[in-house]
């Protein structure tokens, strides 16, 4: 079977919501899919549920098991196994609507882009850029080293999987790893389409969130200087 998109979930910790996100890639309407879990070190029972959902989905599951490598690793984990034409990410604490990787796929396909984003939802406020239909991804770049007004996160987007022939993701201990990949994928592609729907959900119920530790560790670094 020739798989469309591979989903790559790096999961650590996460087993209050791992679920919710399990489920809904499980019932994506995209049919030929795969769905790549890598245990990033686990010490709760994430381990568990994920091999409990590759038992009930062994056709379209498979679980790698690692120690703690951050985040960048466990997405090159996830892109090393992965077989699809495209692939995507998506952090365990969040998940996306049932026809998400569907529409993107057509999207791609349709507009023969190497990379598609749609928007994100946080806390009832919209995230996306500030595009809409088929750019240069030179132009995007140049936007988002001049202006900033370009989301940084990886599971925004679907990307074509040639543009993984080397490696993007920073080889060390690193949960911020967007912000190092999405410029060099940038660089890499040709054309990005921008779909112009919500079809992703951003959690913020997760106190042990990457973005969450980030601005934890923000607010004590301030408070130490004051």
């Amino acid at each position: 079977v020739n798989i469309e998109v591979s989903i790559c979930i790096s999961v650590h910790n996460t087993e209050i919501f791992l679920r919710r996100c399990l489920e809904s890639v499980v019932n994506q309407t995209l049919v030929r899919k795969e769905i790549i879990l890598i245990d990033n070190g686990s010490t709760d029972s994430s381990l568990s549920i994920m091999l409990e959902y590759q038992a009930q989905y062994p056709n379209i599951i498979n679980v790698h098991s690692q120690e703690d490598k951050g985040l960048a690793q466990g997405r090159q984990a996830g892109i090393n196994n992965a077989k699809g034409r495209f692939i995507a990410f998506l952090d365990a604490d969040d998940y996306v609507k049932i026809d998400t990787y569907e529409k993107m796929y057509i999207s791609a396909l349709r507009h023969n882009v190497d990379i598609v984003e749609c928007q994100t939802i946080r806390e009832s406020v919209i995230i996306k850029s500030n595009y809409n239909g088929v750019h240069c991804t030179s132009k995007v770049l140049s936007d988002y080293f001049v202006n900033g007004g370009v989301p940084t996160m990886l599971w925004m987007r679907l990307f074509k999987r040639s543009l993984f022939s080397r490696p993007v993701m920073p080889n060390m201990y690193v949960n911020n790893e967007d912000i190092f990949a999405f410029p060099c994928l940038l660089y890499k592609a040709k054309d990005i389409f921008f779909l112009q729907e919500q079809l992703h959900y951003y959690s913020t119920d997760n106190d042990k969130s990457v973005m969450n530790e980030i601005i934890k560790k923000s607010s004590s670094d301030l408070s130490l200087r004051s």
